[in-house]
């Protein structure tokens, strides 16, 4: 590529008639698919540029796009209707391939407000153009460009403990904080977890929610806008670059500093949607599958508590993208059985009074060998362990959601006491994520996750969407939790919560 154009964020347009064009033929590689299409302005032109997807399909095979109006791609073999189809994500275009070569050819989208009367063409199949003359246009096709750095920076802090109305924001000045080893974060995209819910209700164990005055948010995705002047050059950090992390709190703002130690390079071509699910929900479910003292080999089974979750689904996703060979079995209310089926799951009602013998139906008589318990309450600590083979089997549990006061106003007791009364150490213990692992070797762990995200094995589910100024509203919902299936997510940046009707 010769250069990069400027940014530019608004949904293309028909060019005017008059405009300057140039019709090249195009075909898929068997020549099933045979077509010609007018691009303007010409490719050759210095103002051309064309677009990449971030799509994994794409990504792998390097395709790059163009915009052109429905009417100037003119078919000579085949028709748009004789391709095959895939859709990634939200759904929104549909990829056009051949179903006999496999070459992706075109790009079209299923919304109305979305780039409507226009193909994505790709450039790869065309004749005659030089690829190493264009102009890479950014952004990608499907993560736009983001907005310019917020005027007016601010944050959810909890005033004090209690319901989700003790969040209030402020502004504040972010570069105040940017210390030497810093790196200055403008976020685009942040999670939101049940932790987000313990910590405002003064339950969460750490220094840094022990007292009110915090921002909720436990991890991001982001864009670097400053670094600290300490900050190793062989760390490879530059202002620019998207980057993700495991804040701990803090993420729920326009901005956040975090230690350089903490921050975790992303490509350009990641969906930050996708990968913000990552840091607490999949590495957390990695734990509890790799490192939370089971030994989970191949033909093994596990009963996941709260299986539509955002954990849940993370460790039933993880076992299918990495092929572990693993029953899983899962509670959820009735309304989710089709949901967890779709994750590979067997799904049970969470409330049955018979959970414990259909558990044991579905394991030849012996009972899994994990499970793995959200709520921690007395009925759940009981239920769970006896669903476990006799004498060997454990139980994880990895949130204790059960403690928690109907209204989300407090803890219903101390988490110490809690698990005084419920753990019963080897067989029942609990996992919480190492929170250090950005800066450990487990780093590797995290990436090879990402990676199946990129190769397309790996989709994380995203259930709901909201702007940040819908924080109140996210809370209440992670108190209700009725309606949650996957992960919950604030777009913060105001071009992708455009681009994604936010």
């Amino acid at each position: 590529m010769s250069g990069v154009a400027e940014p530019d964020v608004a949904l293309p347009t028909a060019p005017s008639p008059d405009a300057p064009k140039k019709t090249y033929d195009a075909s898929c590689h068997c020549g099933a698919f045979r077509y010609s299409v007018a691009v303007s302005p010409p490719l050759d032109d210095p103002n051309a540029a064309v677009m990449e997807c971030n799509c994994s399909i794409c990504v792998c095979n390097g395709y790059l796009f163009v915009y052109v109006p429905n009417e100037l791609v003119i078919f000579t073999e085949g028709s748009i209707e004789q391709f095959k189809s895939y859709s990634f994500g939200f759904k929104r275009v549909n990829h056009y391939f051949c179903g006999t070569c496999g070459a992706s050819c075109m790009v079209r989208s299923k919304d109305p407000s979305f780039f409507p009367g226009m193909t994505c063409v790709n450039v790869r199949m065309l004749q005659g153009v030089k690829l190493e003359d264009l102009k890479l246009m950014s952004p990608s096709l499907l993560t736009p460009n983001t907005s310019s750095t917020p005027t007016s920076p601010g944050r959810w802090v909890v005033t004090e403990f209690g319901k989700p109305s003790v969040l209030k924001w402020e502004a504040f000045d972010p570069t105040a904080s940017l210390s030497a080893g810093g790196v200055l974060i403008r976020i685009l995209v942040a999670g939101i977890a049940g932790v987000d819910n313990i910590q405002r209700c003064g339950g969460y164990p750490h220094p840094l929610a022990k007292d009110p005055g915090f921002t909720t948010g436990y991890d991001l995705v982001g864009e670097i806008i400053a670094l600290g002047d300490a900050v190793p050059e062989e760390r490879g950090l530059e202002v620019g670059e998207r980057v993700t992390a495991l804040s701990i709190i803090g993420a729920h703002a326009t901005h956040i500093v975090l230690p350089y130690e903490e921050v975790m390079k992303l490509d350009k071509h990641d969906d930050p949607l996708k990968i913000c699910a990552l840091p607490l929900n999949y590495m957390t479910a990695w734990g509890m599958l790799k490192h939370s003292g089971v030994n989970l080999a191949p033909g093994s089974s596990i009963l996941i508590g709260s299986a539509s979750g955002g954990l849940g689904t993370a460790v039933a996703q993880l076992v299918m993208a990495f092929d572990m060979g693993i029953k899983m079995i899962g509670t959820c209310s009735p309304s989710k059985f089709e949901y967890v089926r779709s994750l590979g799951v067997v799904p049970l009602d969470r409330s049955a009074p018979d959970l414990v013998q259909q558990v044991h139906a579905l394991t030849d008589g012996k009972g899994v060998d994990v499970a793995y318990d959200g709520v921690c309450n007395e009925k759940t600590a009981h239920d769970f362990l006896a669903a476990t083979r006799q004498d060997v089997g454990k139980v994880v549990v990895f949130g204790v959601m059960g403690s928690i006061a109907d209204d989300g106003s407090k803890m219903l007791g101390s988490i110490d006491e809690l698990f005084a009364a419920l753990l019963q150490p080897p067989r029942v213990s609990f996992w919480s994520l190492d929170i250090e692992f950005p800066r450990k070797k487990e780093v590797a762990e995290f990436y090879a996750v990402v990676e199946k995200v990129r190769e397309g094995k790996l989709d994380p589910v995203v259930a709901k969407l909201l702007r940040l100024s819908n924080a109140v509203e996210a809370h209440e919902l992670l108190i209700n939790g009725s309606a949650i299936k996957g992960k919950m997510l604030f777009v913060v940046d105001e071009e992708l919560a455009k681009f994604y009707g936010v």
